[in-house]
């Protein structure tokens, strides 16, 4: 309970300087929504100073806290904001629309991660090999004094992946809270959050609210026409039961829905996507001609307000950094010197050092990001027919959208950043992983989602049969995406990736080694040592691979010891390994079971762990 009303606390505080920064907008909603994504960023920040400093504890979480507040109080309580009216009268739609949303995001957010008799469970499968390596961080931060971070499955090498998120995963553990209050209420907040940062954007784009609600509609729902290959009750079953899914899968779909496969297993994007639109959101509103009613902003003060949001996202998600970083580059040709100057004091300050943090502390090979690939995932040879599938009716809605936009504004120009990033997303490999291209596919097509509400909008005015069409092609645009989010919602799924017997080798792990221990184990995405918070020497090969990092030198060391042969020549110039972990995933690996029984034993039970001298 201490870990939410803190969490509430560092929420309510950013709201506070969110109100200040976002002048533009009366509605609480919306300002609670900012100022979750913005506390929690600022919470962690401090988190991570004082983390660095002194060592994550009770009193340095309490204090990272308690400094969020002060900044947030501090910053954002000025008589002028105190003064300022907020709207809180939505009508009756909009309260059923919203407890729909409450009630989704808190299911989804429920299945992330769940405790049961027998251990840890997922009900998402995309979240299957994501989860653990979340949680490795979050324990390396609360258990491992891991500061400046480490990458939990390999010892020694700097943590480059932005873990802004999974350092408050770790500062709940901390404070005594479960696995399920680590990872549910940073996701329940920030799920709401990202629901009224999306609709906020969209309102910007086409100056409709409704449209907005539309808009984001069409991006949580993305899917593309898998739903096609639901012929019969069989296939339907099939699917329902734990089948592949219907928006990415081996028959060619590749061009998955944003929730099942981005939000909840990776996490990050989660929280750095409400900081992104609503920048994006005051970016826009910058763009307009007239002058704020109120009289008491420029119109650089929006640019000035989306930059300070920005200047968060770099350890928080670095994909939206750049996604922002990459439209302000257009829409700079639009606002004019001055607003782009307002932004780079926004961002500058607190951006650059930890842009600078990243790239001083990098691991990465940087060979491995950018290549020439054309065809996303599949889609090289026929990409007319594979984008026919996969995009399904979105991209025809999002291309007439942009053609009628009205051409006395400057809505039609908004797409030409989202529509450059989708184009160089599917020209060039920019991750190892082909499929990653998505952190920045999943972007342009929310950006180009208010397009093709705009179609939708054109269509609804033509009576009752543009009504009908209307809302057939909402439908046939979201229906696979939806399928699949209820599937996770309400199927009761349920994929265990640690047991009881994992956890309590986890506890004596942390109990017989020092934080700063690394282990020899198996490379399986899910060992158990990963919630010991202690590092691995190699972990699974997987997750290196797609991340960019070296680790074939590492291999054959691995691969000696479990033999019971001396290390290959050169081997010395790695990083010590303290202990030899043997549980079920080792057995295949070791070819005498006796080989390590002169050596000390630090735990005998329920699994065995060897100390190395």
């Amino acid at each position: 309970m201490i870990s939410l009303i803190l969490l509430l606390c560092v929420c309510a505080s950013g709201a506070l300087l969110a109100r200040r920064l976002d002048l533009a907008s009366g509605r609480l909603h919306e300002a609670l929504a900012l100022g979750a994504a913005m506390g929690l960023a600022m919470f962690a920040a401090f988190g991570f100073v004082l983390g660095w400093a002194f060592g994550l504890s009770t009193f340095t979480v309490l204090l990272a806290a308690l400094l969020t507040m002060a900044t947030g109080i501090g910053l954002g309580v000025r008589p002028s904001a105190l003064g300022r009216r907020i709207t809180t009268r939505p009508g009756t739609g909009a309260v059923l629309l919203s407890l729909l949303t409450l009630l989704l995001v808190a299911r989804l957010s429920d299945r992330t991660l769940f405790e049961t008799n027998t251990g840890i469970a997922t009900g998402d499968r995309h979240n299957f090999g994501d989860l653990p390596f979340h949680m490795a961080i979050a324990t390396g931060f609360a258990y491992g004094r891991n500061f400046p971070p480490e990458h939990p499955e390999l010892a020694g090498v700097p943590l480059t992946y932005p873990f802004f998120g999974d350092l408050i995963a770790g500062m709940v553990l901390t404070l005594g809270g479960s696995w399920r209050d680590a990872f549910f209420w940073p996701s329940l907040i920030l799920g709401l959050s990202v629901v009224v940062a999306l609709v906020r954007f969209g309102q910007a784009v086409t100056g409709s609210r409704a449209l907005g609600r539309a808009a984001a509609g069409l991006t949580f729902f993305s899917g593309g026409l898998g739903f096609l290959t639901l012929t019969d009750f069989h296939s339907l079953t099939r699917w329902w039961t734990g089948g592949p899914d219907l928006t990415i899968n081996d028959a060619g779909v590749r061009y998955a829905n944003v929730i099942t496969t981005l939000f909840i297993p990776q996490r990050a994007i989660l929280f750095g996507w409400p900081l992104l639109f609503f920048a994006l959101a005051l970016l826009i509103e910058g763009l307009k001609e007239d002058p704020p009613p109120d009289g008491r902003r420029s119109r650089t003060r929006p640019w000035l307000g989306a930059g300070i949001m920005a200047s968060l996202l770099p350890l928080v998600h670095s994909h939206s950094f750049a996604v922002v970083c990459f439209c302000v580059l257009f829409f700079a040709t639009l606002a004019g010197p001055k607003a782009f100057g307002a932004f780079v004091r926004g961002v500058l300050p607190l951006a650059l050092p930890a842009v600078l943090f990243m790239a001083s502390h990098n691991s990465l090979s940087a060979g491995k990001f950018l290549s020439w690939q054309p065809g996303f995932d599949g889609g090289d040879s026929e990409p007319i027919r594979y984008w026919a599938m996969n995009g399904g009716l979105f991209f025809p809605l999002a291309a007439l959208g942009i053609a009628r936009a009205p051409k006395a504004s400057v809505r039609a120009s908004l797409a030409a950043p989202f529509a450059v990033l989708f184009v160089l997303a599917n020209l060039f490999r920019l991750s190892p992983w082909i499929w990653d291209n998505m952190k920045f596919m999943a972007p342009a097509h929310a950006g180009l989602a208010p397009f093709a509400a705009l179609t939708l909008a054109l269509l609804w005015k033509h009576g009752r049969i543009g009504k009908t069409l209307a809302l057939l092609g909402f439908a046939v645009a979201t229906l696979s995406g939806a399928l699949d989010v209820s599937k996770v919602a309400l199927s009761g799924g349920e994929y265990q990736i640690f047991d009881r017997t994992d956890l309590a080798f986890a506890e004596k792990v942390r109990q017989a080694t020092d934080p700063g221990a690394t282990i020899l184990t198996a490379p399986t995405h899910n060992h158990p040592v990963l919630l010991s918070g202690r590092r691995v020497f190699l972990g699974y090969e997987g997750h290196l691979w797609s991340q960019g990092l070296s680790y074939a030198a590492r291999k054959p060391v691995a691969d000696a010891l479990f033999r019971g042969e001396p290390p290959p020549e050169g081997a010395g110039a790695l990083i010590r390994i303290d202990a030899i972990a043997v549980t079920p995933a080792e057995g295949p690996l070791i070819r005498d079971p006796h080989a390590f029984e002169g050596l000390p034993s630090l735990v005998e039970s329920p699994y065995r762990l060897w100390q190395v001298r």
